[in-house]
């Protein structure tokens, strides 16, 4: 693929986040209002040993849609989103590998419980997040 076929493919996907439609499926999913606010889109890499201990969003944070990149990860390489019912580590209620083509929506109440495990492999692990800030 070129650069420039590349640059084009990131351009038709970040018309896609930013635009209406988008919002409104959004918005239809998780009973969250979210077409008057700002939205961000980053990109993340971790590596092995890196993880993310047990913590809910900031409170600006009204929405994030997760949008995993990483091809060849394997459920041994760790890496994986936790979310869970308490603070305490080990209280997953679901693990989601940060497959290529997998996707999480984390609301952002208080409760809303959520880290990442410990990374054990040399493959990186890649994501882009989308955010909808409640104020800013």
């Amino acid at each position: 693929m070129t650069c420039s076929a590349l640059a084009d493919l990131w351009s038709r996907f970040l018309d896609i986040v930013f635009g209406e439609r988008y919002v409104e499926m959004l918005e239809e999913v998780t009973s969250v209002s979210l077409s008057s606010i700002r939205r961000t889109a980053t990109i993340w890499e971790s590596r092995s040993g890196d993880f993310l201990a047990p913590h809910v969003d900031k409170p600006d944070k009204a929405l994030t849609q997760i949008f995993y990149l990483t091809e060849r990860w394997t459920e041994s390489g760790g890496g994986r989103l936790l979310i869970q019912s308490t603070p305490y580590s080990g209280q997953a209620v679901c693990k989601l590998a940060p497959t290529a083509g997998a996707s999480a929506v984390l609301v952002r109440p208080n409760s809303s419980w959520h880290a990442v495990e410990e990374s054990f492999t040399d493959i990186p692990r890649r994501s882009l997040n989308v955010t909808f800030w409640s104020t800013g």
